[in-house]
């Protein structure tokens, strides 16, 4: 499975992408999808809060570390809810320290294969890889599925 970054073998794959969702022809069962959602459940929020900072996020884009905090900043103004969001990816114990919740979630994001540094040399820049998409049309057939039961 060809990430964006790195091919990796179906074995390694497997807990990045869930088992059932690649092996499984056509729809989830609807405890498919709670199995797949419940060991998914963090990097599905991670998704989310990303959606939420970037609307139009989608493989191949540019993020900006710094942009993202600004983003966040500007939507915490009207929306709080998004800062528990933000804790959710924050082993430190102090909830006030954004930037370094943004660090550790940056660092999630790059350890199951969302972004990469677009340099190593620039830690602001990161690319958006492939493997987002897969996320997306999860979360999103999930949602029409909620649609049409």
């Amino acid at each position: 499975i060809y990430t964006g970054r790195n091919t990796l073998s179906l074995h390694d794959a497997l807990p990045i992408y869930g088992y059932f969702y690649l092996a499984k022809k056509g729809k989830l069962s609807v405890s498919e999808q709670q199995t797949f959602i419940q060991k998914n459940r963090e990097l599905i929020v991670a998704i989310s809060l990303l959606r939420q900072l970037y609307p139009r996020l989608d493989k191949g884009g540019i993020i900006s570390f710094l942009q993202t905090v600004t983003e966040y900043t500007n939507i915490k103004k009207e929306n709080e809810s998004i800062k528990d969001k933000l804790s959710y990816f924050s082993w430190i114990k102090n909830k006030d320290d954004e930037k370094e919740m943004f660090e550790q979630f940056f660092k999630y994001l790059e350890d199951r294969n969302i972004i990469e540094k677009e340099n190593i040399n620039n830690t602001d820049k990161y690319k958006v890889l492939n493997s987002i998409s897969y996320y997306i049309s999860i979360v999103e057939s999930v949602e029409k599925g909620d649609e049409n039961d």
